[in-house]
């Protein structure tokens, strides 16, 4: 049976008018499959074996699912699937709906090079490097990757005062309660990303950011904008994400 509904395969059958109809259907269940197996892996170690870049993503695994457990989930159907580009790369975006949940899950595929589909698993769970009320609350000095949404704002105070040299953002989280105000200096070609990206788009903006807090600051929630890795929560870059710039 397939897991698929009709709109999902309307949807890739649009994207992918070059494909004969056989050519889609192998595809889709060669996808059906890899979505299967993906969410009903119970281990680590075969969970990795579906995901981009599993070297680089194993460790960030490993420390996640220790304070996290890892349930298999069994799918009940394919609600959508449609293609999208993430630093120029292609990939897929597809919403499944899984046993003993009435919301929808959202996955999200590279189409690499060699043919395979792996999944983003990073952006699916939110990979963060610690849980942030503790990182707010012990103030690490060193760089930290975390997936935010952003927002433009006009807090400045301590010693993020100067708004000539700084830019504010609100820098906010899935599922938490806490946030930070992030500042990028307004020359770096990060800074001015960031502002264009947000203007006129309001808030809410998914981006992939290395922040560190100063040494010494009084601040609670000030913290520096020290890269814009990505426009997304997708890592697209060649370097691990507990690595300096």
């Amino acid at each position: 049976a397939h897991l698929r509904n009709r709109e999902a395969v309307t949807d890739l059958e649009d994207a992918k008018l070059a494909m004969d109809t056989a050519s889609a259907e192998r595809w889709l269940e060669r996808l059906e499959m890899r979505v299967k197996r993906y969410l009903q892996a119970p281990s680590i170690t075969e969970k990795v074996k579906y995901v981009r870049d599993p070297q680089r993503v194993l460790p960030l695994m490993e420390s996640y699912y220790l304070r996290h457990t890892l349930m298999p989930e069994t799918v009940s159907s394919i609600e959508n699937i449609r293609p999208t580009e993430v630093g120029k790369r292609p990939f897929f975006f597809v919403e499944v709906t899984v046993e003993g949940k009435e919301e929808v899950k959202f996955l999200l595929l590279e189409d690499c090079e060699d043919g395979e589909l792996r999944f983003d698993w990073e952006s699916e769970v939110g990979y963060q490097p610690m849980e942030i009320a503790s990182y707010i609350e012990t103030k690490p000095t060193e760089s930290m990757v975390f997936r935010v949404y952003a927002e433009l704002d006009s807090f400045y105070s301590y010693e993020y005062v100067d708004q000539g040299r700084y830019q504010a953002f609100k820098l906010t989280f899935r599922d938490e309660d806490e946030f930070l105000f992030g500042y990028a200096d307004r020359k770096s070609v990060g800074g001015r990303g960031l502002l264009a990206l947000l203007q006129g788009r309001g808030k809410d903006i998914p981006v992939l950011l290395r922040l560190r807090f100063s040494r010494g600051t009084k601040s609670r929630r000030s913290v520096l904008i020290e890269e814009v890795l990505a426009t997304s929560w997708v890592w697209s870059g060649g370097k691990r994400e507990d690595e300096g710039p």
